[in-house]
């Protein structure tokens, strides 16, 4: 149901990774080590949503953080979108690993500007 797990109770997150985890299973016939936090920024996840994702049987999850990977929590591990409309160049430089520089350097460049 793509819900903000944040804003549920602890036992309805749990329903929430667990049941769609085995429904994703028994669909696909494989196991899934990969979890991904929908909408996926730091509010939207928190250390409790961690543990039942792990207590699952994920491996690892993904934020949509775009910031450095930090591998030691694998599950908080920043990845990038790609979003309708995105660039060829912008793609580039997420390809080239010089997205998280552009990231900081247009923030601040348009922090001066406002």
């Amino acid at each position: 149901t793509h819900p903000r797990l944040s804003e549920l109770q602890e036992h309805m997150q749990k329903e929430e990774i667990e049941g769609d985890k085995t429904r994703i299973e028994e669909v696909l016939g494989t196991m899934l080590s990969m979890f991904a936090y929908p909408f996926g920024q730091k509010t939207d996840y928190g250390t409790t949503t961690q543990k039942l994702v792990r207590e699952a049987g994920y491996a690892n999850a993904f934020t949509t953080e775009g910031v450095f990977v930090d591998m030691k929590n694998p599950y908080s591990l920043s990845r990038l979108c790609l979003e309708e409309g995105m660039s060829i160049s912008v793609l580039a430089r997420w390809i080239d690993g010089g997205y998280d520089v552009y990231v900081y350097f247009k923030s601040i460049f348009l922090s001066k500007i406002t």
